[in-house]
Formats: structure tokens, sequence, C-alpha cells
């Protein structure tokens, strides 16, 4: 009987994009409202997303290209990724994500 193998990028935790904007922050010595006013949003903005309490949206992601000199793409590919492990999650009975 053949098995079903997972993929090595799968995950059964949804790691959404925040934590590793937090990481980034703390790495360079930044507050969020700092990176708030080089965004030009609010600083709720900011801490919704480190906190996974907002996703990020390409308008959101382009700021912090602008702001970080991190490509969008990046940002937007962990939130692709966080999206797809909760669908996974939710749909394939597994746990329901925090």
């Amino acid at each position: 009987m053949a098995t079903k193998q997972r993929s090595t990028y799968q995950t059964d935790r949804p790691l959404h994009p925040g934590p590793f904007l937090e990481w980034e922050l703390q790495a360079r010595h930044l507050l969020q409202r700092d990176l708030a006013g080089g965004m030009g949003v609010r600083p709720r903005e900011i801490s919704d997303v480190v906190r996974a309490k907002r996703p990020v949206t390409a308008a959101f992601a382009a700021g912090l290209e602008r702001a970080l000199g991190i490509p969008a793409q990046v940002w937007l590919r962990l939130q692709a990724t966080h999206d797809a492990t909760v669908a996974r999650l939710t749909e394939g009975g597994g746990p329901t994500p925090a």
C-alpha cells in the first residue's frame, strides 16, 4: 500500500508573517511606531500584523518593502503559506488554528 508523503515545506502549525516582522524589527532595533511612521500607517496596523490579528495584504507588503527593503513577495509568500496551512488544517479536520 502506498503511503502519502507530505512535502517538506508543509507544517501543522500556521506560521503567520507577524512573528517574522517582529524579529526583523528587533534585529534592526526599530519600534513598531517608527515602522508605522515610515510606512504611513497607524501603529495599530503594525501591532495587529505582529500579533497575527491582521493579514499582510499586497499594499501592506509593498509598504514593508519600501520601509525595510525586504521584497513584498517575501511577505506575500509568508502570508500565502500561512493561509494555505490554515485551509489545509481546517478542511482536513485537523486542529483549529488559533
